[in-house]
C-alpha cells in the first residue's frame, strides 16, 4: 500500500467514523496537510487519524516477512482490476500465513482473485463478506470482503492473515498518544479543536488486534480535546479518557 493509498484510507476511516457518531458534515476535500481531516462548522474541527500497527505476530515473526509474497499478489490484482475499468472498491483478502506463494503462483492467483471479486461486487455504499460456504477459493486465500464506500474515487486491495490477532495493550496506546502529542500544538494552528482517531483495521494483518476491556477503561494522559479508538471493520467506537 502506497503512502497516498494510506492517506486516502485514513480519510475514508474518518468519514465512516463521523457518520457512526452522527456528524453529517463532510471533511474539507481540499485539505491535504496535517491534521488529516478538517471540518468546518460553527468552529473548525481537526481530526488526526492514526492506524495502529504491530510489527510481529504472536510467534515473534515479522509481519512484513510473512506478508511479502502476498504484497506482490495484491499489487498485481489491484492493477488488473484498475486497468480493466472495474468499479471503485476496497477489497480485503484473508490469506493463510502458513502458505508460501511463489511469483509464478502469484500471477495465477491474482487473475483468479479478480475474477472472483467481479462476481461479488456489491452496490455502492455497501459491503460483501464471504463466509464458510465459499468452498472454492484461490490457493492460500481463506476469505474476503469488499467495501464500496460512498463517493469512493479510487481502488485499494489489501490483506489480512489467518493467524490469531495479538492483544493490544494500554502501554502501546499511551505511547502512540505521546508521539502524537508532539504535533498537537501544530495541529491547533489549523483548527479550533483537535481530536485523535486511533484506527484498528483488520484489512491488513499488521493492523489486526484483540481488544481487551482494560484498553478502553484505562485513564490515559493527553491534551487532545477527544481521543477515540475505532475498530473500523465492525465499526466499534470507544472514547478514551
Amino acid at each position: 500500500m502506497t503512502r497516498e493509498e494510506k492517506k486516502y484510507l485514513e480519510r475514508e476511516f474518518a468519514k465512516v467514523f463521523l457518520k457512526e457518531i452522527g456528524i453529517s458534515k463532510l471533511p474539507d476535500p481540499s485539505h491535504l496537510n496535517e491534521p488529516d481531516v478538517i471540518i468546518y462548522d460553527s468552529d473548525i474541527l481537526g481530526i488526526e487519524v492514526t492506524q495502529i500497527y504491530t510489527g510481529i505476530d504472536q510467534n515473534g515473526i515479522s509481519k512484513v516477512a510473512t506478508e511479502g509474497g502476498w504484497d506482490f499478489v495484491l499489487d498485481l490484482a489491484q492493477n488488473i482490476w484498475i486497468n480493466s475499468n472495474q468499479p471503485k472498491a476496497h477489497v480485503v483478502l484473508t490469506f493463510n500465513s502458513a502458505h508460501h506463494i511463489s511469483k509464478g503462483e502469484g500471477r495465477k492467483t491474482a487473475s483468479a482473485l479478480v475474477e472472483l471479486i467481479q462476481n461479488y461486487i456489491p452496490e455502492p455504499d455497501n459491503s460483501f463478506y464471504s463466509d464458510e460456504n465459499f468452498m472454492i477459493l484461490p490457493n492460500g486465500i481463506v476469505e474476503f470482503h469488499i467495501h464500496r464506500y460512498n463517493e469512493m474515487d479510487t481502488t485499494i486491495w489489501s490483506f489480512n492473515d489467518s493467524s490469531w490477532p495479538p492483544k493490544l495493550t494500554s502501554e502501546e496506546v499511551q505511547q502512540i498518544i505521546i508521539k502524537k502529542e508532539e504535533r498537537r500544538e501544530a495541529y491547533l494552528t489549523k483548527c479550533d479543536r483537535i481530536w485523535l482517531l486511533l484506527v484498528l483495521y483488520g484489512g491488513r494483518a499488521a493492523g489486526n488486534f484483540d481488544i481487551p476491556k482494560q484498553i478502553y477503561d484505562m485513564q490515559y494522559r493527553f491534551g487532545f480535546d477527544r481521543i477515540f479508538l475505532f475498530d473500523a471493520i465492525p465499526k466499534r467506537i470507544w472514547q478514551l479518557k
